[in-house]
């Protein structure tokens, strides 16, 4: 496996997201390595060994008595018989809201489905914060990869893609114009709280709620049903789907592929990639994201430590074509990781060779 990682020096190696090459760092970090188009370092001295049982890293000052802090914080989530009993509550209370998503709002024609989707989409013309999704379907007869994004915790497509990287990345994807793509919010961890302690009655933004809306959506896109029914090569299914997320993004990533989605629409999934991936929902505590995502043919990783809760992680299971990358820029952290330039441009070009493969 290797690791890469980005030099606190980020000026040194940072590439621009016009696509100019990246610059190597200075030589003392390590050396230099290309492969699959990219260069990243060959930190074999810092390489990390695949283990049972993940542990919380950070590199804030208060240190190992905030590592010991988060990994209680893990066993507290996991075994504390309170924490369930909240999360099987709010199931009970969120039953029909869930059931309804499952079910597609109850839609039994094609104009019930198409005006379902409707309900759900973003429009620039009446931009709604709590839409799910805004698409960018090509033209033609031929399939085309899907490349499906997923926002971070509390983002909205009304944010501007200085502020969401993923959005600036749909926009870049979308003037290329060679893939399908959608782009899902995926959350609010504020919301999602309100309503597990019974401070609000809605229950329109909790993650699972999402989740079943987000499923459905994809999969009538890959199907070419309802609202993706007139667009003519969406009648055969995607070439390949293409996945990529920022922090709940990549646990929303996670739990689908977990769920064998991808099994129930014979898609192959030619690539993934992370940014700073921590587990969907209040529930998971800000846990990250420990595997390598399932069934994904590529993966491209990147995660920080400088965050005093919120960090991504190394992998459990990488293959030895993925690519994975610990930054240490010290200015960077949980909240800005997905708008460095240089990681965006890395995930542009990861995402653009393989829907060209």
């Amino acid at each position: 496996m290797t690791v890469g990682t980005i030099s606190n020096q980020e000026s040194a190696c940072q590439a621009t997201f016009d696509e100019r090459p990246i610059a190597a760092p200075p030589a003392r970090l390590s050396s230099f390595k290309k492969k699959d188009g990219f260069e990243y370092l060959n930190c074999k001295e810092k390489e990390l060994r695949v283990s049972t049982e993940k542990k919380f890293e950070t590199k804030n000052p208060l240190g190992e008595i905030i590592n010991v802090i988060r990994n209680i914080w893990k066993n507290i989530r996991v075994f504390n018989p309170f924490t369930h009993l909240f999360n099987y509550l709010e199931k009970i209370r969120c039953a029909k809201y869930i059931e309804s998503a499952k079910n597609r709002n109850n839609a039994k024609t094609k104009e019930d489905l198409t005006r379902y989707h409707t309900s759900l989409l973003f429009k620039d013309s009446n931009p709604d914060d709590k839409a799910l999704f805004k698409m960018h379907i090509t033209e033609g007869q031929d399939p085309k990869p899907l490349v499906v994004l997923f926002l971070g915790n509390a983002q909205t497509h009304n944010w501007s893609d200085e502020n969401a990287g993923l959005i600036k990345l749909f926009n870049k994807i979308k003037n290329n114009n060679d893939a399908d793509i959608l782009i899902f919010r995926v959350g609010n961890a504020s919301d999602e709280l309100k309503y597990k302690f019974g401070i609000s009655e809605n229950c329109s933004l909790n993650t699972n709620v999402i989740y079943e809306h987000t499923k459905n959506i994809i999969e009538d896109c890959i199907n070419g049903k309802g609202i993706f029914e007139e667009h003519l090569h969406l009648h055969l299914k995607p070439s390949k789907i293409i996945l990529c997320g920022y922090s709940w993004g990549g646990g929303t990533i996670d739990k689908l592929l977990k769920d064998n989605w991808n099994k129930t629409n014979n898609v192959p999934i030619g690539a993934t990639a992370y940014i700073d991936a921590i587990k969907l929902g209040s529930f998971n505590l800000g846990c990250p994201i420990d595997r390598r995502p399932l069934y994904s043919q590529n993966h491209i990783n990147f995660y920080q430590n400088n965050s005093m809760f919120l960090n991504g992680s190394e992998l459990n299971g990488n293959n030895n074509h993925d690519i994975s990358e610990n930054v240490q820029d010290t200015q960077t952290d949980h909240l800005n990781i997905d708008d460095k330039t240089s990681i965006l441009d890395k995930i542009y070009r990861f995402i653009k060779k393989h829907t060209k493969k």
